[in-house]
């Protein structure tokens, strides 16, 4: 499969424990808005793993597609998403938070189900 890039808002990520639930997720959200430090950067989905560059083309982060635990629509922006990756410390997950075009989101939401983990 031919990988995809995607243009998107970095918003901000924060680490929870693993006594987090769905439930609390738009609490969650609402404390990285709260803290945005956005930056544009590009997604892409390539050799197992999901690589975020800035837009300088320099790689900030690589999450492999095993170690992502969720993958989720906000419900107060449905262009935003969200993906928990496991932590360093047993029981912690790191949830990132990115804003897509509209037309990227049913692209990227696609490309995900080819890729064990989601």
């Amino acid at each position: 499969m031919e990988s995809q890039r995607y243009s998107a808002l970095y918003l901000g990520h924060t680490v929870v424990s693993s006594g987090y639930s769905k439930h609390m997720i738009p609490w969650v959200v609402k404390e990285v808005l709260r803290q945005a430090r956005s930056e544009q950067v590009t997604l892409q989905l390539k050799h197992g793993s999901l690589v975020v560059a800035s837009s300088s083309g320099g790689v900030v982060a690589t999450h492999p597609v095993l170690q992502l635990s969720h993958f989720s629509q906000t419900v107060a922006d449905p262009r935003c998403f969200l993906y928990f990756v496991r932590g360093a410390q047993p029981g912690s997950h790191a949830m990132y938070l990115y804003q897509l075009r509209d037309k990227d989101m049913d692209r990227i939401r696609s490309d995900a189900k080819n890729f064990d983990g989601f």
